[in-house]
C-alpha cells in the first residue's frame, strides 16, 4: 500500500490547513486567494489535490490547478497553471510531491487542458523534469531605471555615480525610443468595461499566435479582483477615433513599478504608455520600471529599444501535453502566472 493517498477535493474542506501551508512556505500569499482562485474565473474554478498519510489520515500536502483560457490560432484552448505545491515539512523526505504532479497529469482529459505549465523553483526544477515536463523557455526579468543613481551606488560606483540624477535621466531618455513618439491619450481607467472586450476581440481576429483569452469579465477578475491588490490599468487612445488601442497594468510596490501585462494593437502606443509609465515613476520617485516575460514574448526587442535591460534574474517555464502543441511567439508575461 502507498503510504500516501492523492485525492481530489473541495478546498474549503482544508481551508485551514492550506492557509497553514501557506503562512509557512508561502508568506506573501494574501488572506483572500483562496476564495478569489475558486470565484469568478471565466475559465473555471481551480482544481485541488491532496495527498493524505495512508496510516495516519493526516493531510501531508497539496497542488492547484488554475484553468486559463488561450487562443491559439484563432482557437481557443485550454491550459492549466500548476502552482500551491506545498508538503508539510514532516513528509518533505519521500513525500508525496511527485505523486501530487503526476495526479494533476492522469487528470488533464477530465479537465479538458490542452497542455499545463508551471515556473518551478530550483528545488522542484528537477521533480518537474522527472514527471515529465520539459522548458517551453525562459521567464527574463527586465528592468527600465529610472532613479540611475540609485543603480550606480548599489551595482557600479565610479566615474558616473556623482553625475546628478537629473543629468543621468536627461542621457537615459534621449536614447529611449519612446521618447519620440505622438502620445495620443493615455490615462489611467478607473474601471474595466465593455469597451475591453470590443478591443480584445478585434486584436484576437488577427493575431496568428498564441496569447491569453482576455475580455472585461476576466481582467477584471485577474486583476482589479485580486486580493493580491494594488493592480491599475493604464490605457491608449487614438487621437482620431477615440477607440481603445492598448493598455498595461502595472502596480507600484517599494519605490518599483512592476508591469503584470501588455495588449497591444501597434507598438506605438505602447511607446506612448511606457512613456507615461516612467513619468509616473519619476513623478512617485519611483526607482525602475520592472517587467517578466518569456524570452519569446514579441514585444521584448520594442522593450530593448526603450532601455530595459536584462537583470539575469531568470526562471524557466515547464510545460506538459499529450499533444503537439507549437507556443512558440506566445506574448507571456506575469499576469499569465497564477499569482
Amino acid at each position: 500500500m502507498s503510504r500516501f493517498l492523492i485525492q481530489q477535493q473541495d478546498p474549503f474542506i482544508h481551508k485551514k490547513e492550506i492557509l497553514e501551508l501557506w503562512a509557512e512556505n508561502l508568506p506573501d500569499t494574501p488572506p483572500g486567494r483562496l476564495e478569489w482562485m475558486m470565484d469568478g474565473n471565466p475559465a473555471g474554478p481551480a482544481k485541488w489535490f491532496f495527498a493524505f498519510d495512508s496510516k495516519t489520515n493526516q493531510l501531508a500536502g497539496m497542488i492547484s490547478v488554475m484553468p486559463k483560457l488561450l487562443i491559439l490560432h484563432g482557437q481557443i484552448i485550454r491550459a492549466g497553471i500548476m502552482g500551491d505545491l506545498v508538503v508539510d515539512k514532516r513528509y518533505r523526505v519521500f513525500g508525496p510531491a511527485l505523486s501530487l504532479v503526476k495526479s494533476v497529469i492522469k487528470s488533464m482529459a477530465d479537465f479538458g487542458f490542452d497542455f499545463i505549465y508551471t515556473i518551478p523553483n530550483s528545488d522542484s526544477r528537477k521533480l518537474m523534469e522527472h514527471a515529465g515536463f520539459e522548458v517551453l523557455g525562459e521567464l527574463v526579468h527586465m528592468l527600465k531605471p529610472l532613479d540611475l543613481n540609485y543603480y550606480f551606488r548599489k551595482y557600479g560606483p565610479g566615474l558616473l555615480s556623482h553625475l546628478p540624477s537629473s543629468c543621468l535621466q536627461l542621457v537615459m531618455k534621449a536614447i529611449s525610443r519612446e521618447t519620440y513618439v505622438s502620445p495620443g491619450k493615455v490615462y489611467e481607467a478607473d474601471s474595466i468595461n465593455e469597451e475591453f472586450d470590443a478591443f480584445c476581440q478585434d486584436i484576437e481576429r488577427y493575431k496568428q499566435r498564441i496569447t491569453a483569452h482576455r475580455n472585461s469579465v476576466y481582467l477584471k477578475w485577474r486583476f482589479l479582483d485580486n486580493p493580491a491588490g494594488g493592480f491599475r490599468v493604464l490605457v491608449h487612445k487614438g487621437k482620431s477615433n477615440n477607440d481603445l488601442s492598448s493598455y498595461l497594468v502595472y502596480a507600484v510596490e517599494d519605490r518599483r513599478i512592476h508591469l503584470y501585462d501588455i495588449f497591444c494593437k501597434d507598438e506605438i502606443s505602447v511607446l506612448s504608455l511606457i512613456n507615461m509609465l516612467a513619468h509616473i515613476g519619476f513623478r512617485d520617485n519611483c526607482i525602475g520600471i520592472y517587467i517578466r516575460l518569456l524570452e519569446q514574448n514579441p514585444l521584448l526587442p520594442l522593450l530593448r529599444r526603450c532601455r530595459f535591460i536584462d537583470t539575469r534574474d531568470k526562471a524557466s517555464v515547464f510545460m506538459y501535453s499529450n499533444k503537439t502543441i507549437d507556443l512558440s511567439g506566445w506574448d507571456f508575461f506575469s499576469g499569465d502566472r497564477n499569482i
